[in-house]
Formats: structure tokens, C-alpha cells, sequence
């Protein structure tokens, strides 16, 4: 492995929130000359520094195997080549530690600017704590990050259902009681997630205007215009994306009726969102005024 240097220039984050559209916006600024990506999308490292769980190389073992599983001979390109010997020579290395880290961005494709921002997205990120941010400050000299937040009770809904296929347990939403619905508000890193006021103080205070906060209603209402914010907070040019990837719906779920229980909880959630999002000066989208089912 060739030597890495020992700072990131420019870190861009993109930190949930979960079921908000951040895989559709990775498919996107994948394509934009000055963003890099890693070819894994995800790579939790700050919420996981010392390899214990993400980041340990079982983990890492499971998730290079969902890459590979699929693989024919017709799709072994020279770009699905580049991205195998990425997984080879820096994800799976036995030590993961910043040196690691920083090596997952060195093998930047051609196409992409000298200058380009190593970019990482994970939905765990929304809930580091101080040590995590410090973390992430030793890492790079400039970071940004968005957040993009969605309809608080449509998002935990949809966050369940995902869940749930992901698993193969779709039948089993047709019969959620009371106790298991009940389980699922009371899990603590399901409520972490759902608090975007949290996340949106905790950014501002750690980044100041080195943060931005996007809605998953406009990013879907308004694709392009969303596109070009971004470019501009990362001082990018303009690039040309697709029509019909920027009308492309990513990991849709299922439709299918609320529980009256789930919405009630949810309910509560939405409610104080809105307040408290309100508080620290975010317009909410109109949607959000409107409990889930009505």
C-alpha cells in the first residue's frame, strides 16, 4: 500500500438521516467530477474507530461479499476491476485506523479533480458524540456536511418497513402488535435517529456554516435545484446529471397501511420536531404539519 498523506484536504459528509433520500443524492454526486467516494458507500469509520462492530474485518468480509455475489464474467469491467482491487488493497486491511482511513480515498479514478472532496456517507454519523467530531476534525483540514431530514413519522414508518424486507419479514408487518410497536419507539437508537433537532444543534454548534440542512419533500419536489445547493456549499461547479436518474426513486418501500398504535407514537415525535426544528429557525415543509395517514 502506497503512503498516505496525513490529513485529508476537504471531507464531505453526508450524515442521514436513514430513509431520507441520501442513496439516491450518493447516486447523483457520484458522477460530479470534484466529489470522491469510496466504492463502499458507507463506511461508518467514525462511528466505529476501533473496529469492534462495522468496522471489524468480519463486517467489512460481509459487506465485500454483497459485491461480489452478483458478479458475472460480462460485468467485470475495467471500472467493477478497479473497485475489487480497492476491497483488496484498502477496506480489507487487518488494521483499521486513521492511516486506514485516509488510504480508503488514494485510488481516485481519472476523472476526478486533484481537488476533489473525499466524500463519506453514513446515517450513523448524525448521532456521533463530541469525541466523534473530534475525531473527525483531526482527520481533514476542511469538513462539510448535510443532513437531510424527512416527514418525522413517514421516515420511522418507512424505516421499519425497510427493515423489516431487508430481513425478509414482510409478512410479519401485517400482524405488528402493540408490544412490538411499542419496542420499536422504546429502542434508544431508534429515537437518537429520530431526534433531527438534536442533530441539527449538534452540527451547528461542531460547523457552524460548514453544515446544511436539506428536506427529503424538496430534494424529491425540486431534484436539480437541490443538486446545484450542494454544489454551491462545496464551491463546485455545475455538472450534468442524467433526466431520468434525477427522476429515479431509490429503495422505494412497500405500500401499506399504518397501524393506529405506530401512528400514535410516531405522532408524538412529529409534533415535537416540528416545534423544536421550528425553534432553531428551519422552515419545515407544509407536509409536515399533516399527521402520517391523514
Amino acid at each position: 500500500m502506497s503512503e498516505t498523506p496525513q490529513h485529508l484536504d476537504r471531507l464531505f459528509l453526508s450524515v442521514g438521516a436513514m430513509k431520507a433520500g441520501t442513496t439516491w443524492l450518493h447516486r447523483q454526486l457520484a458522477g460530479h467530477p470534484g466529489i470522491h467516494f469510496s466504492p463502499e458507500k458507507e463506511i461508518h469509520y467514525f462511528a466505529d474507530p476501533k473496529g469492534r462492530s462495522y468496522m471489524s474485518l468480519a463486517g467489512r468480509l460481509d459487506r465485500y461479499q454483497r459485491v461480489v455475489r452478483n458478479l458475472t464474467p460480462e460485468r467485470l469491467n475495467p471500472h467493477v476491476q478497479r473497485n475489487l482491487a480497492w476491497y483488496a488493497d484498502r477496506y480489507l486491511a487487518p488494521r483499521v485506523d486513521d492511516a486506514w482511513y485516509r488510504g480508503l480515498f488514494d485510488m481516485r479514478p481519472p476523472r476526478k479533480s486533484d481537488t476533489a472532496w473525499a466524500a463519506d456517507f453514513s446515517n450513523l454519523y448524525a448521532v456521533l458524540d463530541d469525541a466523534g467530531w473530534d475525531h473527525v476534525a483531526r482527520i481533514a483540514h476542511q469538513v462539510r456536511a448535510i443532513y437531510t431530514m424527512r416527514h418525522p413519522s413517514e421516515r420511522l414508518w418507512s424505516n421499519l418497513k425497510f427493515s423489516y424486507e431487508f430481513s425478509g419479514r414482510m409478512a410479519e408487518l401485517e400482524y405488528l402488535d402493540e408490544a412490538t410497536i411499542a419496542k420499536y419507539f422504546d429502542d434508544a437508537a431508534v429515537l437518537a435517529h429520530a431526534d433531527y433537532a438534536g442533530t441539527v444543534a449538534g452540527l451547528c454548534a461542531r460547523l457552524g456554516t460548514d453544515a446544511a440542512f436539506f428536506f427529503f419533500e424538496d430534494v424529491r419536489a425540486r431534484p436539480l435545484e437541490t443538486l446545484r445547493r450542494i454544489e454551491g456549499f462545496l464551491d463546485l461547479p455545475e455538472h450534468q446529471y442524467r433526466q431520468d436518474a434525477l427522476e429515479a426513486r431509490i429503495n422505494p418501500s412497500r405500500e401499506m397501511g399504518v397501524p393506529a398504535a405506530f401512528a400514535e407514537r410516531a405522532e408524538l415525535i412529529r409534533v415535537e420536531q416540528v416545534a423544536r426544528l421550528g425553534d432553531l429557525g428551519l422552515q419545515v415543509p407544509q407536509s409536515w404539519h399533516i399527521p402520517l395517514g391523514e
